[in-house]
């Protein structure tokens, strides 16, 4: 067996495949001898490929069940984070920017057209309240600016932000 053959089984050694060699790695090696030789996998025990093959499936699951937990853990970090960069500025809020989040609480919208030269949809833009669906202005000068859906259900929560 060449190193292209290896790198090729591992390759497609998926996270699936790993748990299934695992598993079955296990059973095998867990379940005694007189049943191992009944169902003709006893040879397999005496050999140290299978061993070593077991522990790095076992290792990998291992491996990726982390990796998820902390793809998992990294998404809600991000998700309090923005929650709470937004709660720090609705708490600050300038009186004509409160006027212009009221209006999306009052028509229940999420997205309002603003004049791209409103300097206060603007400020609300760059602190991450409002989001701006694209970049070109409509021919007369407005923008549609969408609610950020964490800052709508904040102020809906808590309405004396406004």
């Amino acid at each position: 067996m060449d190193i292209t053959q290896i790198t090729t089984a591992l390759k497609a050694f998926t996270p699936k495949g790993a748990a299934i060699v695992a598993v079955f790695g296990l059973i095998v090696l867990l379940m005694p001898s007189e049943l191992a030789q009944q169902f003709g996998v006893g040879w397999l025990k005496g050999t140290e490929w299978f061993g070593v093959l077991t522990l790095l499936s076992l290792c990998s699951c291992i491996v990726w069940v982390a990796f998820w937990f902390l793809n998992i853990i990294k998404k809600k970090w991000k998700e309090m984070q923005t929650k709470r960069n937004i709660l720090t500025y609705l708490k600050e809020l300038s009186s004509d920017e409160k006027a212009i989040l009221k209006r999306y609480i009052d028509q229940d919208k999420s997205t309002l057209i603003l004049s791209e030269y409103e300097g206060v949809a603007n400020s609300l833009a760059a602190k991450n309240i409002l989001l701006r669906m694209n970049s070109r202005a409509y021919s007369s000068g407005e923008l549609a600016y969408t609610i950020h859906p964490v800052a709508k259900r904040l102020l809906l929560k808590h309405p004396g932000l406004l």
